[in-house]
């Protein structure tokens, strides 16, 4: 579980009124940034964990750390002609971080700093960590609605 409590209220609801428009409620902009700023100070390690966790919950993808070990766990009980079918019609790269199977068997290799950056850009994995990893409460909401709503009295 993330814990919003190293985070303000304050900061939070200030950092929502970058979002105060049409588009989003008061709890839908506090959301919005409370994502942003969990996002903003996550270690890449803990980040790519989490986004692993997402990408299979939600996408059925399984990711897996590039190593002989690994592809030789993936890949055992394929023909050596199916292996390279795999990576000639894959998008392969040896000295990449992670690897996947992709839908259509193929294999796929990524580098790490591809992957965060992909990770901190997803608003529905924003959505996924507020909504399911993190420990906000009713009592934290309401503390930052409060906050929020004077801030848009003094005009940010």
């Amino acid at each position: 579980m993330l814990s919003i409590y190293e985070t303000s209220a304050k900061y939070v609801a200030y950092m929502a009124t970058q979002y105060d428009d049409f588009a989003h409620s008061t709890d839908g902009a506090i959301m919005e940034a409370l994502g942003d700023e969990i996002l903003e100070n996550m270690y890449d390690d803990e980040l790519l964990s989490l986004w692993f966790e997402f990408r299979s919950d939600r996408y059925n993808e399984e990711y897996y750390e590039l190593s002989n070990d690994e592809l030789n766990e993936c890949l055992a009980g394929n023909e050596p002609d199916e292996i390279v079918r795999m990576t000639l019609f894959g998008n392969f790269n040896y000295n990449d971080d992670y690897f996947t199977i992709d839908d259509l068997e193929n294999l796929e290799s990524f580098q790490e700093w591809k992957l965060v950056e992909e990770a901190r850009k997803d608003n529905e994995f924003k959505q996924w960590l507020t909504d399911e990893k993190s420990d906000w409460d009713m009592d934290w909401l309401e503390e930052t609605r409060k906050q929020y709503s004077a801030y848009l009295k003094e005009g940010f």
